[in-house]
Formats: structure tokens, C-alpha cells, sequence
């Protein structure tokens, strides 16, 4: 029986080393578009997200805005889809996927609810190096800024046309750029 008992300690041990939780993703919403950032942590080799806005998503079927990034910039994996026209009541299904230290992690599928859209990102001079504890996929608001950075630039640009409404719309990922000296 002690053997039975500590086979099975080894097993969950080794088993526990193993998990990850995916980071929590915040959500910016303007008119402009919106924004997904995840906190960088070690072994984060890319970041993914897949979803569709005001439909369900699907994990086998293509999503209306798929987005990637392969980079960490200034302590954020940050990703972002333009697209004007969003409202209160609006909603984003989505789920992420991380690649982290060669093996992939995939989260449930999340339901955003804009509650609020503000009328642009929040501008450098507004912004805080304050991280706080917000709650997963909580709305950030016009009082509540979150920290970005005017030396986030263009990396990556891809066209996707969504099936249902036949709109086109650009999906950016962002590289922090250092300024020159």
C-alpha cells in the first residue's frame, strides 16, 4: 500500500510541474478597433488569439479574426484588430492560444461583452506604469488607461474578409520600436 501511495505522489508531482494557466488577457474597445495584451512571461515563444465578434466561435472552423504574435515588446504580448463600427452591447467570442516553451496551451472559449467604447487608445501621456489586478476580460475604460506606448509600431498587416458581412478589415500586430538616439 505505501508503494501504491507513493507512485501515486510521483505521478501528481511530476504531473503539477507540468500545468500552466494561460495569462489573463485584458481587452481595450475604440472606435478604432480593439486591442488584446497578455503580461510576458518566461517561455512565451507566440501568442494567438481566435475570434469572431457578435457570432459564437469555433475551434475547428475558421474565425473571422485571427491574430499572431511571435515577440514580447517592453514586458507585453500585445495584438490588435481594426475595425470601426463597435458598440455597447457588442460582443467579442474568442480564445487564445500560447506557445510556451515548445508545447502548446489553449484557453476555453471567452465572452467579452463592450460595455463601453472609448473614442481612441489611451494616449502616452495618459498611461501608467501602475499594473493592477483587474479581473479577467474586465472592460477598460476612459478612467481606467492602460499602459501603452507611442513606440509601438506596425509589424505585421493581414486582410481578412469576413464571410457574413463580406467586409474586409486589417489586423496589425505591434513590435516596440526603440526611439532614435
Amino acid at each position: 500500500m505505501r508503494c501504491v501511495l507513493s507512485v501515486l505522489l510521483f505521478i501528481i508531482c511530476v504531473n503539477s510541474q507540468n500545468t500552466y494557466s494561460i495569462p489573463p488577457q485584458k481587452l481595450i474597445v475604440s472606435e478604432k478597433g480593439f486591442r488584446i495584451r497578455i503580461p510576458d512571461e518566461p517561455g512565451i515563444e507566440e501568442f494567438f488569439f481566435h475570434g469572431n465578434i457578435n457570432s459564437d466561435v469555433d475551434f475547428l472552423a475558421p474565425n473571422a479574426v485571427i491574430l499572431s504574435a511571435k515577440k514580447p515588446i517592453n514586458g507585453e504580448w500585445l495584438l490588435e484588430h481594426k475595425r470601426e463600427g463597435f458598440k455597447a452591447g457588442d460582443f467579442i467570442n474568442y480564445w487564445v492560444h500560447i506557445k510556451r516553451n515548445g508545447q502548446g496551451y489553449t484557453s476555453s472559449s471567452n465572452h467579452y461583452q463592450i460595455k463601453d467604447v472609448l473614442p481612441d487608445y489611451p494616449s502616452p501621456t495618459q498611461l501608467s506604469s501602475r499594473h493592477s489586478n483587474r479581473p479577467k476580460n474586465e472592460a477598460v475604460s476612459a478612467s481606467t488607461p492602460r499602459f501603452l506606448s507611442s513606440n509601438w509600431q506596425s509589424h505585421e498587416t493581414r486582410v481578412i474578409s469576413t464571410p457574413k458581412s463580406n467586409i474586409s478589415t486589417s489586423t496589425v500586430s505591434y513590435q516596440w520600436m526603440w526611439p532614435d538616439d
